[in-house]
């Protein structure tokens, strides 16, 4: 396994910002509000992380670890965000 660290640019059509991975730490340093989720990720589905929040999903190490976390993905709802994530990858 490895770990991926970087910042991604997010818009306003899905954006990719982790791939199926072990664990995953995603730091929203904006000023707007992004949304998580699937591929069809949309303001309105989507899981809103505000500026400064952070969230994070672990499958390593639980009963959970034969089935890594899905691709997530993320969205604003115009322009542009940063992102910081973090990715515990196979």
């Amino acid at each position: 396994m490895r770990i991926l660290t970087e910042t991604v640019q997010v818009s306003t059509s899905p954006t990719l910002i982790s791939p199926t991975s072990f664990a995953v730490l995603v730091n929203n340093t904006s000023t707007q509000t992004v949304y998580l989720g699937p591929s069809d990720v949309n303001t309105t589905n989507g899981y809103p992380l505000d500026p400064g929040e952070k969230f994070g999903v672990d499958a390593a190490g639980t009963a959970l670890a034969s089935d890594p976390v899905p691709p997530l993905y993320a969205v604003v709802a115009s322009g542009t965000a940063s992102i910081k994530r973090m990715a515990l990858v196979p």
